[in-house]
């Protein structure tokens, strides 16, 4: 969808919705800075929080990973959850990534977590803090 098509359909589900659950605003791609800009333009009344998909295609390392859910964490208005799902993104996010990012950013409040890796879901679930 372009942006103007997404809007649309973010719309229709906030006036569809009307504040009776929670809404969480898909919102990730491999260029951070490209992420940052949407995040500026985006009117986030009514979204609840956002989901980002780890930067897929570019392989990022863990630190690059870091850094990358560290300055969406710092812009964005509203919570936000990672997205693990490195059948679609070609890199997966360790556990002990998932939990540095989550200790060290106030505004990361949980993981959806699809590697299919349950011990390391179950990692990620036995060390987390409180809250995340």
């Amino acid at each position: 969808m372009n942006a103007n098509e997404k809007k649309a359909v973010v719309d229709c589900v906030l006036e569809t919705n009307a504040n009776r659950i929670p809404v969480v605003l898909g919102l990730g791609g491999n260029n951070t800075q490209e992420i940052l800009e949407k995040i500026r333009q985006f009117d986030f009344e009514g979204i609840s929080a956002m989901l980002s998909v780890s930067p897929y295609y570019n392989k990022p390392s863990q630190k690059g990973i870091i850094q990358h859910y560290k300055v969406i964490a710092e812009e964005a208005p509203v919570p936000v959850i990672i997205y693990n799902v490195p059948g679609r993104t070609g890199s997966n996010i360790l556990a002990e990534t998932t939990l540095e990012i989550a200790g060290s950013q106030t505004n990361i409040i949980g993981v959806k977590e699809a590697s299919g890796n349950i011990e390391q879901i179950m990692s990620i679930i036995r060390q987390r803090s409180n809250g995340f």
